[in-house]
């Protein structure tokens, strides 16, 4: 899974690199790769919920189900589509670009479909089972299923209908911010706390556990923005780049001003100035390097012992 992942972003590096050849082909099987990515993450995000089907009695009710694995993966579409608006979103107001307005409003309309249906498959699987009642007995493991529910799915659905809230950047960032939180909340649930209720046991990280973790999404935030900031990513840096070839295809080349001959541009000619000066540093090295005097060649002395040494 993580190296078709990669696969899907290396045209992104790549294109602002000179291995064109590598590039293209990486972009002409771009398709394929990503339907191969599509069915990996169809069975990544169902597996998760399949690793739960062992524990039918330890599971709370409420989260427990035999269709778990497709409970899962509908609910990672639904958290698709938010975190693609989270994310549109934030780097707009870090990069103080105007929002992608007609993008967002489409998926805020997209996701409004995709989260009622995941609220009527999540909740029509409980009240099938006769577990309805378990949502409303007063029980914090009840009022935290509710909460999951409302932050994850019912406001944000309700509120992504409304078109002059879908048209609002500043709304479809909170209500995604909301459905992304609700959708991560529902994997601890499911993962952790919703097994609490039969075990007992309330565990609760360490600071450094959470400092970890804290870091390794830092990180991953980290490499996220450098790629933003230096590879063409959006269409606004894709433009620029065609741009920036365009002009370097009708400009004139640039000879070296003493050999007046043509080293090449950008990474290429840093390589042939600076592999020259590293030869000829070598050179003049080597040829003012102190000379010492040749080893003469002497005769074998036969080794003698000193006073009072016999040899018997």
């Amino acid at each position: 899974y993580l190296t078709v992942l990669s696969l899907e972003v290396a045209p992104v590096i790549l294109e602002k690199t000179p291995f064109r050849n590598a590039y293209r082909i990486l972009t002409r099987f771009g398709l394929p790769v990503m339907i191969l990515g599509i069915m990996l993450s169809t069975l990544h995000q169902s597996s998760l919920g399949s690793m739960l089907l062992i524990m039918p009695f330890r599971v709370h009710p409420l989260w427990y189900t035999p269709i778990l694995p497709e409970v899962f993966f509908v609910s990672a579409i639904c958290l698709g589509l938010t975190m693609v608006m989270f994310e549109s979103s934030t780097t707009s107001w870090i990069y103080r670009r105007r929002p992608e307005g007609p993008m967002l409003e489409g998926l805020a309309r997209i996701a409004s479909f995709a989260l009622g249906f995941y609220l009527v498959l999540r909740l029509g699987d409980i009240a099938w089972h006769g577990k309805l009642g378990l949502a409303f007995d007063g029980t914090w493991m009840a009022n935290l299923f509710l909460v999951e529910m409302a932050l994850s799915t019912v406001i944000p659905m309700a509120l992504f209908a409304v078109p002059r809230i879908r048209r609002s950047p500043n709304a479809v960032w909170f209500l995604a911010l909301l459905s992304v939180f609700g959708f991560v909340l529902n994997r601890i649930n499911a993962s952790g706390l919703s097994q609490v209720w039969a075990t007992g046991i309330f565990y609760f990280p360490a600071w450094m556990e959470v400092a970890i973790s804290l870091t390794i999404v830092a990180a991953c935030a980290l490499v996220f923005l450098f790629i933003q900031e230096h590879f063409p990513v959006d269409p606004h840096h894709l433009a620029e780049e065609e741009k920036r070839r365009e002009a370097e295809a009708r400009s004139t080349p640039v000879f070296a001003s003493l050999t007046q001959v043509w080293l090449g541009q950008g990474w290429r000619k840093s390589a042939r100035v600076y592999s020259m000066c590293f030869v000829v540093a070598a050179a003049l090295g080597l040829t003012l390097a102190p000379k010492s005097e040749p080893v003469a060649d002497t005769a074998v002395q036969r080794s003698r012992g000193g006073d009072g040494l016999r040899v018997g």
